[in-house]
């Protein structure tokens, strides 16, 4: 609703326009209804290959949620080629990924955090490799901003079922982080930002809106979506 119908003295017609061009602006029983028109699509990708050694990685996230009116809950949901579309828009939009917090264990997590994983993320600590930057957001899964022993330990004990999730993900309520990456560099600083799209107003069909997704304690990126 958008208040009640404007009369238009010169031309006798019911003025109701917003002056929204996303909007489809009718009268109804003396008060204003604007239906929003416009729409946007995008996808949510993995950032690593581990069998390219390659970031970013074109492998799907499905099962993401996305929000696109920040209210918490769900507009949209990547399909298994990780891609999701909202219509029927109109207004301000801010487009971000929903947290992921899986029950018992990690959401999603199909074997992606292993053994492995916690070797490369021990030898980091000691200097003898060196991760990435977004490898490094993967291996911080104590969430202090450093990559440490303790990291290793946590993601050895998950990989051998001792605990369900990393500290991080306790923390932050989610297995997952998620980024806006729109010009992906690698190798070097690739260039990620907070995941949200911002459109104030929305004024079209807003096409291609990425984001990347890390699950927490995989560092090799050998994570895969579920059959």
């Amino acid at each position: 609703m958008g208040g009640a119908c404007v009369h238009n003295a010169a031309s006798a017609a019911v003025v109701c326009n917003d002056g929204d061009t996303c909007t489809v602006d009718t009268c109804s029983a003396g008060q204003c209804e604007h239906g929003g028109i416009c729409a946007i699509s995008g996808w949510v990708r993995y950032y690593r290959d581990d069998e390219a050694s390659l970031e970013p990685s074109a492998k799907p996230v499905p099962a993401v949620g996305i929000d696109v009116d920040q209210d918490g809950g769900a507009d949209a949901v990547t399909f298994t080629d990780g891609t999701f579309a909202v219509s029927d828009l109109s207004g301000d939009l801010s487009i971000t990924p929903l947290p992921k917090l899986g029950s018992p264990r990690a959401s999603d997590a199909n074997n992606g955090i292993t053994s492995l994983d916690a070797s490369l993320i021990g030898r980091a600590a000691a200097s003898l490799v060196t991760l990435s930057p977004n490898e490094g957001l993967a291996a911080d899964v104590t969430g202090d901003g450093t990559i440490s022993a303790l990291d290793a330990s946590y993601v050895g004990r998950y990989a051998a079922g001792l605990v369900d999730h990393m500290p991080v993900a306790t923390a932050t309520g989610s297995d997952w982080l998620f980024l806006r990456c729109d010009a992906y560099a690698y190798p070097g600083a690739p260039g990620c930002v907070s995941p949200v799209h911002v459109f104030t107003p929305i004024s079209g069909l807003e096409t291609n809106l990425g984001f990347y997704g890390i699950l927490y304690g995989d560092v090799t990126g050998n994570w895969l979506p579920a059959p």
